[in-house]
Formats: C-alpha cells, sequence, structure tokens
C-alpha cells in the first residue's frame, strides 16, 4: 500500500541504468538513472553489477533527497528513503505538508564535482558521495508524485587496471583523471582526483576505480589516466592518454589501461626524476643549469686551452616532471633568450675583451622527442638563460652557464673533515685567469670588474639567475624606473618561475610613497624551507650530521647541488688572504687545495636605493668591493623570509662566517658534489 505522505520514484526499472561509454560514438543518455547513498559508510559498497549492457543504481539506507519548488527554487525539506534499500525504486517520506498542484524537482547530492575524491579500495567506488542528479518537473497531489525519476548531471568514470610483470606487487594509491582543454571538477579544475583509503596491489587481473566527473567531451582531444604508484621504495607518476573518448553525463566511461608498464607513459612526462619536489612540486628537465663551452677560440691574449669535460653543445630534456595536475603539456613551445623588457637586449654577464659576445653566438636546434639542442658556435663568454615558452608563457627557463677556454679548469675540492666536495666557481663564472681576464678590459677601462660582474646571482629558493644588469623588476612598485609592466599583486612561488631575470623585491611598496605594502604572501616570505632541499627545516633545532637534498628548484647543474650551512661553516676556521691582480684566494685549513678563490662578488641588496634603482652592496663600480656573499639551501627563521649565506670579506678575517639574509637578495651560488647524481 502506497502511503499519501510517501513519494514513490523509479517505476520502469528498465529506466534506471547507466549506459557504459567505451568508444568515440556516445550513445543517447538513458533517463531515469536513480541515485545513491550519501550517509551510511558501511552501505557504500559499489555500484550494482553490470547487466545486459547496463549498471544499476542502488539505493540505500539514509538517501534523501532535496524536494526545490520550482517557481522560486526555493528548498521545501528534504525526502528521506523509507523503502527500496538495494533496488533501483525507491519510496520516500515527503517533508510536511506540500499543498496540491505545487510543481517541483527533486535533487540528489550538490551541484558541481568535487575535485578530491576518496574511494575505501579497489572495486569499492564512493562515487556515490560526489553524484548530482535532478528530475524532471512534476506536480504534487495529495502529498505524492508518482513514477519520478532523476537524471544524473555528472559522469562516472571507470578505470580497470592490471600490470605487465615488471609492475605486478606495486601498490596505487591515487587515481588522477585529467582533460586537456575541459573542466572536469569545480569551476575551472581540468582533473578529478581519488585517493584510495587502502592502495591498490597491481596484478595480472583487472581491478577498478571509480570516479566521477563533470561531463566532457573529448572526442578531439585528449584525456590522461594518471596512477601515482609505489614500487621499491620510489613513488612516482605513470599518466596515460587516450584519444577519442567522452566523458557523457549519465554514463559510464570505461578507461581500460591492461597489462601497463612504465613504457606506457606519456612521452612528454618524466616519471622517475629523483629530485625532492617542495613547494608547487612541478618542474621541467632533468637540471636547471648546463654548462657549455666554445672549442674553437677564446678572448683576446688568453691561451686557447679548452676543457674536455664541458661540450660544445647540451641537450635538454624539456619534459614535465613532478605533480601532475599541474604540469603543462610541453607541446607547440617556442624557445627563446630571456632579453630586458621591451628591448631587444639579451640578459648576459660581462665579459672580457673588446669583441662583443653576441647571443647569435649560441644556436638553438628544432625541438625533437621533447628535447632541444644548443650549440655554443662562437661565444668565448657570457652566460645566456634560455627559455621555454607556450601561448606567451614563460613554462620554466635554463641557464647556458658558459666557461672559456682560456685555460680554466672546472672541478671540486674536498672539505677535510666532511664527505663534501666544494665546487672551484660560482655559477655562471667564466674563468679562473683573472690576470689575463682582467687586461683585456673594454675601452672604458673599468668593465668588466673581476670583483663582481662574472657571475649569476640568484634569490634564495629560485631556479632561474638575476644577472647583474636585471634592474628590471617585478613588485607593486612604481616600475617607470625599471622599464616593466607593473604586476598586480606579488609573485607566488609558482609565479616567479614566469619571470625568469627578474628581481623579485622584497617589499611591495604603495606606489609614490615607498612605504611597504603588509599583509601579502608572496614567494620570499612564504615558509618553504625546502626549495633548495634544506637540511634544518623551519622549527626545528640546527643539526650538523642533517645532509640537504637535491630540489627541482637546485640552480645548480647536474651532479651538483646548493651546499648546506654545514659546507661553509667547516671553512670558517683558520683563514688568510692572498691578494691577486684583481681579486683574491681564500686559503683554508679545511680546503684540501691551498687555494680556492672567492671574489669580492657583492649582492643585490632587499630594497629600493634613493636613485630609484636596486641597492648593491659591497660592489661598487670602480672595483673597490671586498665582500661577497653565496647561499646555502637552509632557511633562517620561522617566518621562512631569511636564508643562511656565507660571507667573505677580503679585509676583515672576522666577517668570514655564515650569517643570515633576506631571502629577496641576489648573491651567487656556489655548488658542491651531489652524492646521488641528480
Amino acid at each position: 500500500m502506497i502511503l499519501a505522505a510517501l513519494l514513490i520514484l523509479g517505476a520502469a526499472c528498465t529506466k534506471s541504468e547507466f549506459t557504459e561509454n567505451s568508444g568515440k560514438e556516445l550513445s543517447p543518455a538513458k533517463e531515469g538513472v536513480t541515485v545513491f547513498s550519501g550517509t551510511l559508510e558501511a552501505t557504500k559498497i559499489s555500484m550494482g553489477g553490470k547487466v545486459s549492457g547496463y549498471y544499476k543504481a542502488l539505493w540505500e539506507e539514509g538517501d534523501e533527497l532535496e524536494v526545490i519548488k520550482n517557481s522560486d527554487g526555493s528548498s521545501l525539506g528534504t525526502a528521506t528513503l523509507t523503502e527500496g534499500v538495494g533496488s533501483t525504486k525507491g519510496i520516500f517520506e515527503m517533508p510536511g505538508t506540500i499543498p496540491d498542484g505545487t510543481e517541483v524537482y527533486l535533487v540528489y547530492g550538490s551541484e558541481g564535482v568535487e575535485t578530491e575524491q576518496v574511494q575505501a579500495a579497489a572495486g569499492a567506488s564512493s562515487f556515490q558521495d560526489y553524484a548530482y542528479a535532478v528530475s524532471p518537473v512534476v506536480e504534487v497531489n495529495g502529498g505524492v508524485a508518482d513514477g519520478v525519476t532523476l537524471a544524473h548531471q555528472t559522469a562516472v568514470i571507470k578505470v580497470s587496471v592490471s600490470a605487465a610483470s615488471s609492475l605486478q606487487g606495486a601498490t596505487v594509491s591515487q587515481l588522477i583523471v585529467r582533460s586537456i582543454g575541459g573542466v572536469l571538477s569545480g569551476t575551472d579544475k581540468d582533473y578529478v582526483r581519488v585517493d584510495l583509503t587502502t592502495p591498490l596491489t597491481l596484478s595480472g587481473t583487472a581491478q577498478d576505480i571509480w570516479a566521477v566527473a563533470a561531463p566532457y567531451d573529448a572526442t578531439g582531444g585528449e584525456i590522461y589516466v594518471a596512477l601515482v604508484i609505489t614500487k621499491d621504495d620510489e613513488t612516482y607518476t605513470l599518466p596515460i592518454g587516450f584519444s577519442g573518448k567522452s566523458i557523457a553525463a549519465n554514463h559510464v566511461a570505461s578507461f581500460p589501461l591492461a597489462s601497463i608498464s612504465d613504457n606506457d607513459c606519456a612521452p612528454w612526462y618524466e616519471p622517475h626524476d629523483v629530485r625532492l619536489m617542495p613547494g608547487p612540486g612541478y618542474g621541467y628537465g632533468e637540471a636547471n643549469c648546463y654548462q657549455i663551452q666554445y672549442k674553437e677560440g677564446t678572448y683576446a691574449n688568453a691561451t686557447l686551452s679548452p676543457d674536455n669535460s664541458i661540450p660544445a653543445s647540451v641537450t635538454i630534456d624539456y619534459r614535465a616532471r613532478g605533480d601532475f595536475r599541474k604540469v603543462v603539456k610541453p607541446s607547440d613551445v617556442t624557445f627563446e633568450w630571456v632579453k630586458k623588457v621591451g628591448t631587444s637586449t639579451t640578459y648576459n654577464i660581462q665579459y672580457s675583451g673588446y669583441t662583443q659576445c653576441n647571443i647569435n653566438s649560441f644556436s638553438i636546434g628544432s625541438p625533437s622527442n621533447y628535447s632541444v639542442t644548443v650549440t655554443n658556435t662562437g661565444a668565448f663568454a657570457g652566460a645566456p638563460i634560455l627559455c621555454m615558452k607556450k601561448g606567451g608563457t614563460v613554462l620554466w627557463a635554463w641557464t647556458l652557464w658558459n666557461i672559456s677556454a682560456d685555460g680554466t679548469r672546472f672541478g671540486s675540492t674536498d672539505i677535510s673533515g666532511t664527505d663534501y666536495k666544494l665546487a672551484n666557481m660560482d655559477i655562471g663564472q667564466n674563468t679562473t685567469q683573472f690576470e689575463t681576464w682582467a687586461a683585456n678590459k673594454k675601452t672604458d677601462g673599468k668593465t668588466p670588474d673581476v670583483n663582481y660582474r662574472t657571475t649569476f646571482y640568484y634569490q634564495w629558493g629560485r631556479p632561474a639567475p638575476i644577472f647583474w644588469s636585471s634592474w628590471p623588476t617585478n613588485n607593486f612598485y612604481d616600475p617607470t624606473n625599471f622599464n616593466v609592466s607593473l604586476v598586480e599583486g606579488q609573485l607566488s612561488i609558482e609565479d616567479n618561475i614566469t619571470y625568469p631575470g627578474m628581481l623579485i623585491l622584497n617589499f611591495a611598496k604603495e606606489e609614490g610613497t615607498g612605504t611597504p605594502v603588509t599583509g601579502i604572501k608572496k614567494w620570499s616570505n612564504e615558509v618553504d624551507a625546502e626549495l633548495w632541499g634544506n637540511p634544518w627545516p623551519v622549527g626545528k633545532a640546527e643539526d650538523q650530521t642533517q645532509v640537504g637534498q637535491k630540489t627541482i628548484y637546485d640552480p645548480c647543474p647536474k651532479g651538483w647541488r646548493v651546499p648546506d650551512p654545514a659546507v661553509y661553516n667547516a671553512l670558517s676556521g683558520s683563514i688568510s688572504w692572498e691578494t691577486t691582480t684583481p681579486g683574491a684566494y681564500y686559503s683554508s685549513s679545511s680546503l684540501s687545495s691551498s687555494n680556492n678563490f672567492f671574489s669580492p662578488s657583492g649582492r643585490y641588496n632587499d630594497n629600493i636605493a634613493s636613485n630609484g634603482r636596486i641597492a648593491t652592496e659591497g660592489m661598487p663600480a670602480d672595483g673597490t668591493g671586498t665582500r661577497g656573499w653565496r647561499w646555502t639551501n637552509s632557511g633562517a627563521n620561522t617566518t621562512g623570509v631569511q636564508a643562511r649565506a656565507y660571507q667573505t670579506n677580503l679585509g676583515t678575517q672576522s666577517e668570514n662566517k655564515t650569517v643570515t639574509l633576506n631571502k629577496a637578495t641576489a648573491i651567487a651560488v656556489r655548488c658542491i658534489v651531489d652524492a646521488d647524481n641528480r
């Protein structure tokens, strides 16, 4: 018997089904897909089994529907399931008294699709938590609306995965389904992610992972199904591409992943990058810096003597790495040198000799298989930044560290009492033959000054350098003096990647006043101590036995990384200086080599000088500077604003020590050997 206060749903059993769409053609959406539970965890096991090509959607205990008045969209309350658990049909008790003739429609779930979803285990779908279904408008009479059906506005995704022998026994903890160009969840997200409470153990038998997504017709595009896999203590992401697939409302879209192996990975993504992925957690390429050398000549009066360990050509593998939800497919990309804003001048380092270091002396090959080759065809010095753009936006940038073939040899020095090996040059340093180099200054008799302007300067945590001539900045400050467009808001860790070569100021200034703007979270004050592999995390006691890691944002070449503070602490013992013309050599009992050159490289300060340009310190233009600074990989305080650096002072022995600087300060970096060759 049907009571007057009850609502009957799903009168036609044949209409309470999901079709399965596994091909390129969309079949018509079936009406009457009844909805399923959103309350009792114990009853949420799976969708009904597939029968005659359709999936049954079953009511479960605790199911509820919201009753919406059609005329004004107001809620009339909740209808609660009273009969029909485990069936495609349900009887619901209507809320209160609804006047005869009232037009209503019934809603299950919340509009929109949640981006982050959870599934208890393989095969045990929880997609009923994330579905959204709506009925047609019906008229209530006598408190009853009979024969009402609900159609899903959301789509269901089923991923059936089995593994080849190479991956059997590995576990899967997450599923990511991502479209290229579509929206699958929220208001603008192109992916959904499902966390498995109990990881799936891969085997030769197919197991199912379910998800809910917004409808998306990708018959002309791409969809990627990515699994986060743990094998042999390594956790990595394996994305596999599908073309011509569609995710349709009221349908199950099936993605078969049969006998998968690492060979199935999307060709534009590298799954096995073992660098630490802090902060945004993604990047492009296997290193952010590449050494290069012109072998056929050098600058005036220098003796040609190439370093055989440095190549004349480098090939950059620019495949994406890290968080698959954030990376952009690097197809249809262009490569160009970073230039001063509004000019054709390429950022570079000052170089010696009267012959200009023309950027045309570097050739950029045609991209192929997500790699590009750069060849030094005649530049004996200078060091440009190569950026990769897509749609006008910089995705990433790489530093070309061009070392002169003048007898300079790049190598390392053992630090006694430690396992560290310290490089004998700063990143970007063109030469160690400074007397010959300085004898070939330009006609002004001043530049290049060997005491600085012969190395890159880095703001802490950033993968790309700041050149000595990088007056342009990204900041709230009136940009007139810097010839750049005003940036709306401060730059985050992710945003600063799109501005290689630019100095990001420490404080935002109220335009025209010079007064710092407060309360703005940005790259240099975000507490993310691991951007360069910090061995002493914020809030933990300093422990010199901790060893840092190489990160995706580390500026050093492959096989090298930013030093731990312990490296420079070991150099703060007995020291002496041997002055040369020009520059100074630093000697220490902790160094196995008697001479290791530390130039008074100076720094760019973290604020605006009175003349409207970036403040400098320790590196006046006449070459009389005495101080230099070099970063470590360690943050220095709980606010995240400062980091540790090593300071040298040619004139005052007591000032050769580890200090703290604001992360927005731009100083040199000297690398150490990475024991894991990352």
